[in-house]
């Protein structure tokens, strides 16, 4: 029996893709995501992903913005705490702080998950300074096309509770 520790590690190292988890059957997973990296003469976006947990409880830090030559970067980094509700749905809880123009930190609640014909979906309802209110709302749909290329879609809506003065 001592040799399938030593077997869980080597394997680890040549293949990183198994978790042993040696009798615990909740270890902690940890994943680093880039969904979208880019970078042109005067522009670069980002949207990136850590998270860290086990199947039912995870903290989730997210950063997304983009940085034009001659303006102030606008992005947010976001840190979250969720908690699975069925195989397929999560509900989250934290606080996003964005900078650029208009700094502000909002508390958000919502739900992630996959819909029928996995679909990708999170929805967030968020509370900011001053009574500001809003949703978000993402969908994206993945279609491999071959074993190289995916065609990815995407749908993103947001809508505020209120009109600001100042903010557009």
């Amino acid at each position: 029996m001592r040799v399938l520790p030593w077997f869980c590690i080597a394997y680890l190292l040549l293949a990183q893709t198994v978790v042993c988890a040696m009798g615990n059957d909740d270890p902690l997973i940890t994943s680093f995501s880039i969904d979208k990296l880019e970078r042109s003469d005067d522009e670069t976006s980002w949207d990136l992903a850590l998270v860290s947990g086990h199947d039912y409880h995870k903290f989730v830090l997210e950063s997304k913005g983009h940085d034009e030559s001659g303006e102030k970067a606008e992005h947010s980094l976001t840190a979250l705490y969720q908690g699975a509700l069925s195989p397929y749905w999560n509900w989250v809880i934290g606080a996003t702080r964005d900078y650029g123009e208009d700094d502000r930190t909002w508390g958000t609640l919502g739900l992630r998950g996959m819909l029928p014909y996995f679909v990708e979906t999170e929805l967030e309802l968020s509370v900011g300074d001053g009574g500001q209110s809003r949703l978000d709302l993402e969908a994206e749909k993945e279609i491999p096309l071959n074993l190289s290329w995916t065609l990815v879609s995407e749908l993103e809506f947001t809508a505020f509770g209120r009109d600001e003065t100042g903010h557009g």
